[in-house]
């Protein structure tokens, strides 16, 4: 399950970039670093290791090429102890794979040595053996500002859309509403914005995914309208195809609409609407009290009768699908899905409020449910600003309900033939600091 291997120490989008280190020389125009360093901690309720600590630090570089021409890069750097979701599941599986081989009577191979055999892209044990296993780019682009044209090329974020957390129309979609400190996954793509007066534009992308194994291409034109920002997108990667539209706006209350039709060019799915609609309000209450509801309709999920729970498991899992070293053991493996899902139901709901108590001070609770199983997901957290520089936080995630998404029936919670019910957590505490460099 995805839930369970999800990194468990989480923190709210609080962001104090306002650091800021100018250098000048060599023939650029200037370079600006900016970035912060931040320290995470959890303690959760599930079985084996309870705890995690980890250390991180994302720098970002900007080069002033030419006054129409910018390189922008940020790089990460990530060491986590403690709890080690793959490794823990892995743990649970060694009985099993080591037992169908004859190692728990000591004539069989260990469950390091099947993983050196089958070739397996996981870790028994959390290394750092190469400096992929510590540090990523995970930003490396170059902006050309012509006057008709903006175009960005190489690894960028791309999120379309205005709903919260759901984003339908986002044709690179990451549902980020367990973890949100998480900064979006970078993009290999090539994207140009063409303005069309005051109150227009179009933006066309090509993207490269899978290890450049396959492209995916969308154009959005967008327009204000009085007080309404309306855009209609569309996209394909030559299997699929996507037609959306993206509306928000202000009456006194805030709103939004976000949704889209997903098809298959092959003629084998009858494809699905997914839709986002939500209001938003800010009361005048001590700083400001903001407030916002949200219903997401996912067409493609399922009732909770025809959950495939197989579609949420670790990614990671599927290279131990096979194993030419050992295929008995094939039948003790996990399953892998036909599809790998970020949410299981058609309905669900969403609640954020966020008070800012004081000009340091912000309290913000988010409250997912989904409709139909009567299971969510509670997250209160709390944020304080120290100067302009460094945030502490606090917070607990909570999964509530029971017999559904959010919180699954044991019977469900299986890797292969095997229990991992233990390691899915009810609540994880966490806290976390991060100054800005």
């Amino acid at each position: 399950m995805l839930t369970l291997l999800l990194p468990v120490a989480l923190a709210a989008p609080v962001d104090l970039l306002s650091g800021d280190t100018l250098l000048t020389g060599g023939g650029l125009e200037s370079a600006t670093l900016r970035g912060y360093v931040e320290v995470r901690g959890s303690y959760t309720d599930a079985d084996s290791t309870h705890w995690s600590l980890s250390e991180r630090v994302r720098p970002r570089l900007r080069v002033d090429l030419h006054e129409r021409i910018t390189l922008k890069t940020t790089v990460e750097a990530r060491l986590d102890q403690g709890r080690y979701a793959t490794g823990e599941l892995l743990e649970l599986m060694r009985p099993t794979i080591e037992g169908s081989l004859g190692g728990l009577s000591g004539g069989g191979p260990s469950l390091e040595e099947v993983v050196d055999e089958c070739a397996w892209d996981v870790d028994v044990n959390r290394t750092y053996n190469e400096v992929s296993d510590v540090a990523s780019i995970e930003r490396l682009f170059l902006d050309v500002n012509l006057p008709a044209a903006d175009i960005r090329v190489g690894r960028q974020a791309v999120n379309w859309g205005s709903a919260l957390f759901f984003n339908p129309t986002d044709i690179f979609a990451q549902v980020l509403l367990t973890e949100p400190w998480q900064e979006r996954a970078g993009v290999d793509a090539a994207r140009v914005n063409i303005p069309i007066g005051d109150e227009a534009q179009i933006t066309g992308l090509v993207a490269a995914l899978d290890d450049y194994e396959t492209f995916r291409g969308g154009l959005r034109g967008a327009m204000h309208v009085g007080s309404t920002d309306i855009a209609v997108i569309g996209s394909s990667d030559g299997d699929t195809w996507f037609a959306g539209l993206d509306a928000k706006g202000d009456f006194e209350i805030g709103w939004w609409v976000e949704g889209g039709f997903k098809g298959d060019l092959q003629g084998i799915d009858e494809g699905a609407l997914k839709v986002a609609a939500g209001v938003d309000y800010s009361f005048d209450v001590m700083e400001r009290l903001y407030v916002a509801t949200q219903v997401y309709h996912d067409g493609s999920g399922k009732i909770p009768a025809l959950y495939d729970w197989s579609s949420r498991q670790d990614p990671t899992l599927a290279s131990l699908s096979t194993c030419e070293a050992y295929p008995e053991i094939e039948d003790y493996l996990p399953e892998v899905p036909d599809e790998y899902r970020l949410t299981l139901g058609q309905w669900y709901g969403l609640l954020v409020a966020q008070l800012s108590a004081t000009e340091e001070l912000t309290i913000t609770a988010t409250a997912a449910l989904n409709l139909a199983d009567q299971t969510g997901m509670l997250f209160p957290t709390a944020a304080y600003n120290i100067g302009n520089r460094a945030t502490l936080n606090g917070g607990v995630q909570y999964l509530y309900g029971g017999e559904g998404e959010f919180q699954p029936p044991d019977y469900q919670l299986m890797a292969g033939e095997v229990d991992i019910s233990s390691l899915y957590p009810t609540w994880t505490a966490m806290a976390w600091a991060r100054v800005s460099l």
